[in-house]
């Protein structure tokens, strides 16, 4: 995903000026964009932490990513000023959502106790990515005579492929998730007492008498 994230707003200004956008017009592209997160990132945060979406949040983010990858194919039509100011305002609705749910779906697919190094790791992927993903766009456009089509192909596919990938990933879970559910609740005891009887043998004779032993269970530290 990481990998086609940050190309647009790498070569937009490039592309909108190769195809007679005015230099101006052309930085106001990313300004757009810029400005619209300023308001679109904590309004899909405050929707998405409600509790009504909790359980839809991962297939909320896998849809965001599709939108945006998507919403590049675009640029590979048209390159008129109006159409890319609206693809940059749809752009920017589907990248605030990504930002915003991106560390909140990571808290729901990973336990607590491996959230750090979950984090970490995820961190690891992401400056890995940026920092290879532009010079493999340059590279394309190095052997396409400069055609930016190709990098917003490229673009698209790293986001479509993710998006898709992560919503059948989120599926296959909580469907395993449903089936092992009724076995857990076979195999657990469910009525598990506090006092156990247990048989002890008496050391004068061989009979065997019963005596109670309490048992604490330790539900927090």
């Amino acid at each position: 995903m990481i990998l086609g994230f940050p190309l647009p707003q790498v070569f937009l200004v490039p592309f909108a000026m190769r195809h007679g956008v005015d230099e101006h017009k052309a930085a106001l592209l990313i300004s757009i964009i810029g400005f619209s997160n300023i308001f679109l990132r904590p309004m899909a945060g405050l929707v998405a932490g409600r509790q009504n979406f909790a359980r839809y949040r991962k297939y909320l983010f896998s849809l965001a990513v599709l939108l945006n990858g998507l919403t590049n194919l675009v640029c590979t039509v048209s390159a008129n000023f109006r159409v890319l100011v609206g693809y940059c305002l749809v752009y920017s609705v589907s990248m605030s959502v990504v930002g915003a749910l991106f560390f909140q779906v990571l808290m729901d697919v990973v336990p607590m106790d491996r959230f750090s190094r979950a984090l970490g790791l995820c961190t690891i992927l992401e400056s890995i990515s940026i920092l290879i993903s532009p010079p493999m766009a340059g590279f394309v456009l190095d052997n396409t005579d400069s055609n930016f089509s190709y990098v917003f192909y490229m673009s698209s596919f790293f986001l479509i492929s993710a998006a898709l990938f992560m919503g059948g990933g989120f599926c296959a879970l909580q469907k395993k998730e449903r089936q092992g559910r009724p076995a857990e609740a076979e195999a657990a005891d469910p009525e598990p007492a506090p006092l156990r009887a247990l048989s002890r043998e008496d050391t004068g004779s061989s009979e065997k008498r019963p005596c109670t032993e309490e048992i604490m269970y330790v539900t927090s530290v």
